[in-house]
């Protein structure tokens, strides 16, 4: 047995596992997460995270060519989601906090890197889909 496991690959490797199984559910159950996170932004947004990384993550084991624009969703979807935590944790913009609603502008990483992950992760499910399963 070697570094590769038992039957020369596995989900950490990204290579096929014995039944020519890849990680392609993650990569969906990312896609889900993203699209019922968005219903509600704040409360929606650790599922979200959760479902960009689960993008991010299954196109890396993939190794799709979608991969750095997926982990690039993530990365921007984690700033806007640290940025979005700060400013509630603070009090909010507007209104009577004395915090200028420009100061919202700062969660808009979010929303592209929400749209990122999106495509990404649409665009490899589907090139995964075209080429069959692999062996």
């Amino acid at each position: 047995m070697d570094a590769k496991g038992p039957h020369g690959g596995g989900l950490l490797t990204g290579r096929p596992t014995r039944t020519g199984a890849r990680p392609r559910w993650l990569v969906a159950v990312g896609l889900v997460g993203l699209v019922v996170g968005a219903v509600d932004p704040l409360e929606g947004s650790v599922v979200v995270l959760v479902g960009s990384g689960c993008v991010a993550f299954g196109t890396h084991l993939e190794e799709s060519r979608h991969r750095k624009a997926a982990a690039w969703g993530f990365v921007l979807v984690l700033a806007g989601f640290s940025v979005m935590l700060t400013v509630t944790a603070i009090g909010g913009v507007g209104g009577s906090t004395g915090r200028s609603p420009w100061w919202a502008t700062l969660v808009t990483p979010f929303a592209g890197g929400w749209v990122l992950g999106l495509v990404a992760g649409v665009r490899a499910h589907v090139d995964a889909y075209r080429a069959g399963p692999r062996s």
